[in-house]
């Protein structure tokens, strides 16, 4: 991972609590009326960004377009961190994520490929079923 797309990497800040129906209509909300949701920490970095975002209208912030970029931004985040993942599984394991549908198919197929089964009975159906009735 390039050091630029670990500076991207970063959780941004989102006042949850803060939207609700009246809010979203209003759209352009008084910085006043998002504080009670930040400590002043968490307040003076959501105003960075919004000003960075173009979400920041005077002493306003448009949450809908700053909740687009917040979301856009989760997306990329993702994006990065499971590409990264996906290397690194390639690297280590010689095996690549986008085959297997959950972290279990991952890790019985690196078993099965490894030998990890050899000695050991397949079963098939239900064995809570097989079990139950013998």
């Amino acid at each position: 991972m390039s050091i630029d797309e670990q500076k991207k990497i970063k959780k941004e800040i989102m006042p949850y609590d803060l939207y609700n129906e009246e809010r979203i209509k209003r759209k352009y909300i008084p910085i006043d009326e998002i504080r009670p949701y930040l400590n002043i920490n968490k307040m003076n970095e959501m105003i960075k960004n919004a000003k960075e975002w173009g979400c920041l209208f005077g002493e306003k912030i448009d949450i809908i377009s700053y909740s687009l970029r917040y979301c856009l931004m989760d997306v990329e985040i993702l994006y990065i961190c499971f590409n990264r993942y996906r290397a690194t599984c390639i690297k280590d394991f010689d095996m690549d994520v986008i085959n297997h549908m959950t972290i279990s198919s991952f890790v019985d197929y690196y078993f099965r490929k490894n030998g990890c089964y050899e000695g050991c009975y397949k079963m098939g159906l239900n064995i809570k079923e097989f079990i139950i009735h013998h």
